[in-house]
């Protein structure tokens, strides 16, 4: 019964959420676990990730960074390494070579990044995610991140310190560059999903809908985690 009743949310919650806000749920844990997967890659380093859910394209790449106040990313980013796709429900991650199979640094730790834009530069929003912590288990609440927003030429836009990490967290982002930092707590983390939306294609409806909407794939999805554990 509860199966059912989960995959009935995970069906209400993609209808809500996508007449919302035309939305998308980026699984990467999928794609590194589940072969039936639209976009799986299984256990895998890339130079760049490239996924493209409901017709949203992101492209990520992994950096690593020195210090993360003024400039521009072009400043930010010292070093391209990989964006890591880490099998075990863990999801993505940042590694320093092309092989990270067996090892434990290819999560986002101090010193790493992740650099996400989309596909045709055309303007998202990230809505919420769910981070896991070194150990594949769920965050809550306990970490923070920053993300920076910026332009294609660089410039940093926005920055969005102390986020704290949650599974999910509600983030609202607008943009079409984004980097994600570990802000230097204790704990490295991997993105589990990222669900974004394409702000311009909303289609009128009352806000409420929306957030029931959001509420839902949220729900639905956290009942798909408590059954793979």
């Amino acid at each position: 019964m509860k199966r059912i009743l989960a995959a009935v949310t995970v069906a209400i919650g993609a209808m809500g959420f996508a007449a919302s806000a035309n939305a998308a749920l980026f699984d990467f844990a999928s794609m590194a676990d589940n072969a039936g997967d639209p976009n799986y890659k299984g256990e895998s380093a890339h130079q760049p990730l490239v996924a493209t859910v409901d017709g949203i394209t992101l492209i990520v790449d992994g950096y690593n960074f020195t210090g993360t106040t003024g400039g521009d990313f072009h400043s930010i980013r010292q070093q391209k390494v990989y964006a890591y796709l880490d099998a075990g429900d863990a999801g993505l991650g940042v590694c320093q070579t092309s092989n990270c199979a067996g090892s434990s640094d290819d999560n986002v730790t101090a010193g790493e990044a992740l650099y996400i834009r989309t596909g045709g530069l055309e303007e998202i929003t990230l809505e919420m995610a769910w981070f896991d912590d070194q150990n594949h288990n769920e965050i809550n609440g306990d970490q923070l991140i920053d993300i920076f927003v910026g332009n294609i030429d660089g410039s940093v836009t926005a920055w969005y310190l102390d986020i704290p990490m949650d599974s999910p967290s509600i983030l609202n982002i607008t943009g079409t560059h984004f980097m994600l930092f570990h802000n230097g707590d204790p704990e490295d983390f991997y993105v589990n999903a990222l669900a974004v939306s394409r702000p311009d294609q909303e289609v009128p409806e009352p806000a409420a809908l929306g957030l029931v909407g959001l509420g839902l794939i949220g729900a639905g999805f956290a009942a798909r985690r408590r059954r793979a554990a």
